[in-house]
């Protein structure tokens, strides 16, 4: 291996190249990474004065707001390393590389400074959270291609976002859920069985049961699929799914029972599976993706008589 006096300031062109690509915007945790490092420089580099790490960060912000219409706002951004792993560069010949490394050929022209690539395959770590927004924080992981020269701190060279999904598997024994609930006469039982979702089981049978001897007039039943999602003190929610069902049947009868099949558009079974990630009891290490089915009745048109919130689990592999 040929030492040199190379400077960052030397390091011309440079890029990241994950091959092959296939279109893809994300990867599974547990998947192998396989790519390039393509340097255009004035010497010769050598692998002892580079590094490629994979990182994930959780980063934070928190806006202040003075009472002063004069004062500026503030921002304050925090971040964490969740996860940092070095990889294993190895040289690869120059002839090796083809039109297909590059968008831009005459930017790694070596007619006049040389060209050098370097290969590497990383298997990404299990269990690893998801790369997600809450609020004002966000989960987000990238390649960084550092240059270390003898006696000086690493410089960055090149830095590559990447998306990563949690691989979550269905539960091994899923169990039924039943939920009831009493107001007045009113009182209501829900069952779900089971109570887990996947792009292979995308409907979730709810079965619904009213014993309503005062005979009042049940306007509607809303059934609302929602996301939660936390990112230590960061909290937010989406209503995914909303569908209102026997809203026109104003059901008065003393007692009600029906079956259906809430169905899960593959579009949003492809989001996020459910995660959590806690360190011990503390709130500031915590990152939660948690589904919820809110089953909602009404009495009259306007204010909910009675509401569940049913936690499902949702899976992306079997």
């Amino acid at each position: 291996m040929v030492l040199s006096c190379i400077k960052n300031t030397d390091i011309l062109v440079s890029e990241i190249r994950l091959t092959p690509t296939n279109g893809k915007e994300f990867y599974f945790d547990n998947e192998t990474l396989v790519g390039k490092v393509i340097l255009k420089t004035k010497g010769t580099i050598s692998l002892e004065e580079l590094s490629l790490s994979f990182i994930g960060e959780s980063v934070t912000s928190q806006h202040s707001y003075p009472s002063s219409a004069y004062a500026i706002p503030t921002t304050i951004t925090n971040s964490r390393i969740l996860c940092k792993h070095v990889m294993v560069l190895s040289s690869q010949p120059n002839e090796e590389l083809t039109l297909a490394d590059t968008e831009n050929f005459n930017a790694f022209d070596s007619t006049f400074f040389p060209v050098s690539t370097f290969s590497f395959t990383f298997t990404i770590p299990d269990s690893l959270p998801p790369s997600i927004f809450v609020g004002s924080g966000r989960i987000e992981y990238y390649l960084l291609l550092e240059f270390m020269q003898h006696g000086e701190n690493a410089k960055e060279i090149k830095k590559l976002p990447i998306t990563i999904r949690s691989s979550v598997s269905p539960p091994v024994n899923p169990q039924d859920n039943n939920y009831s609930k009493k107001k007045g006469k009113l009182s209501v039982n829900v069952k779900m069985e089971p109570s887990y979702i996947s792009s292979e089981k995308p409907e979730l049978p709810l079965e619904i049961t009213i014993n309503n001897p005062g005979k009042q007039a049940i306007e509607k039943i809303k059934v609302i699929y929602t996301l939660q999602r936390q990112l230590e003190t960061n909290k937010d929610q989406d209503d995914l799914v909303n569908v209102t069902i026997n809203a026109t049947s104003h059901m008065q009868k003393e007692d009600f029972h029906a079956n259906y099949l809430f169905g899960i558009p593959q579009d949003v079974l492809a989001s996020f599976p459910s995660y959590t990630y806690s360190e011990s009891s503390n709130i500031l290490h915590t990152i939660t993706v948690h589904y919820v089915l809110k089953v909602e009745i009404y009495v009259n048109r306007w204010f909910k008589t009675i509401e569940f919130k049913i936690p499902v689990f949702v899976a992306n592999k079997q």
